[in-house]
């Protein structure tokens, strides 16, 4: 349904955008903009909803997805003027399309969370706590108010407005999910 109105809207802008005023125009803009988002919200919930079930757990080599990582977010690290380092991470068992997703997730809110003007540095460290490895993604961003730790976690859980930062909200619970089904928290 939503791609046959999403047609419905494109053949009205293309057949009748010369003939429609400024306020019909703006409503179109907004119905296109509205199409979009829900798309967008679609393919989240989509993702979230597959998230675990390819369970393989596989041979990770953490610094290997990192620089995978880095190599595909190079557009958005170079045009954001963003810094990402690590400490040597390990080579683990885990999930790997779950665990590249996981740090793909931090890396990104990383580099979009942060004031205008502020070039993002996103640094991933680990601390191999002998039963588990304890990983950290900290960036030098806009941060999360500790009134917001605990819901911030909620699928569709938005704390900026929109219009400040592009998303859907589901890019952390996509992460939680992906920490619980590795069996952390």
């Amino acid at each position: 349904p939503l791609r046959t109105v999403r047609s419905i809207i494109d053949i009205l802008q293309e057949e009748y955008s010369s003939k429609l005023d400024e306020d019909a125009q703006v409503s179109l803009n907004f119905m296109i903009e509205a199409t979009d988002r829900m798309s967008d919200l679609i393919k989240g919930l989509l993702d979230y909803s597959r998230i675990g079930k390819t369970k393989v757990f596989n041979t990770v080599d953490c610094n290997k997805i990192l620089q995978e990582i880095i190599m595909d977010l190079t557009t958005v690290i170079v045009g954001k003027k963003a810094d990402i380092t690590s400490d040597k991470l390990p080579i683990i068992k885990a999930y790997k399309i779950e665990f590249r997703l996981l740090f793909q997730n931090l890396i990104s809110n990383g580099i979009k969370f942060q004031e205008e003007g502020n070039s993002a540095k996103v640094h991933i460290s680990v601390q191999d706590e002998k039963d588990y490895w304890k990983f950290s993604v900290q960036d030098n961003g806009i941060g999360i108010p500790e009134k917001d730790k605990n819901n911030v976690f909620a699928i569709f859980k938005r704390l900026n407005k929109r219009s400040n930062y592009e998303g859907t909200g589901i890019g952390l619970a996509h992460c939680e999910k992906i920490v619980r089904m590795h069996g952390g928290e």
